[in-house]
């Protein structure tokens, strides 16, 4: 009887064994398949997430001078206007110009652009005032109107309307290129 009474608490310890490592891989797995379907997991980016990301190839967006690519292995911070570049555009260039300082040491890793979608001439002031701008133009309907973040790949990841050409862009900035490896 002593020995019947061994074996049985020999398994029963051998089932708590069991289950001190299996019931909290189980209870992992439920609470996740449960919070993931209960509403959409919270992102940390202030920009419009483009979903599906689409290519800088597949918009046919070239450089004005013909040299310069955004698949370049560097971050791009792109100001896309049609209609010649306005007050609200310039202004988003600026922001653009005075964030691509705010970057620091990091600034080497971004450059900035403005494309132009159509046929509309650009204004000759942003020109004149920022001349490491880089010039694209793009066909009309490729993008709309706005500040966009093109990583390394050259694949269009964030957009921001031109109010929100500031601390959001840097925040996200900032973020991009702490965790990224690219670029």
């Amino acid at each position: 009887m002593n020995d019947d009474a061994t074996k049985r608490r020999n398994r029963i310890m051998l089932l708590v064994l069991f289950a001190i490592a299996i019931l909290p891989l189980l209870g992992a797995y439920w609470l996740y398949e449960s919070s993931r379907s209960a509403k959409p997991w919270g992102t940390t980016n202030r920009g419009e997430l483009l979903d599906p990301i689409v290519s800088v190839a597949d918009l046919k967006i070239a450089a004005a001078d013909g040299k310069a690519s955004m698949v370049s292995g560097q971050w791009w911070l792109v100001v896309v206007e049609s209609d010649g570049c306005p007050q609200e555009c310039q202004s988003a260039v600026h922001q653009l110009h005075q964030l691509h300082i705010l970057l620091g040491r990091d600034a080497s890793r971004v450059r900035r652009a403005l494309v132009a979608v159509g046929d509309a001439p650009l204004d000759e002031s942003v020109r004149n005032n920022y001349p490491e701008l880089v010039l694209f133009n793009a066909p009309a309907g490729a993008l709309r109107p706005g500040v966009y973040v093109v990583d390394p790949l050259g694949n269009v990841v964030l957009r921001y309307d031109y109010r929100d050409a500031d601390k959001p862009v840097l925040e996200d900035m900032k973020q991009l290129l702490k965790v990224s490896h690219i670029g």
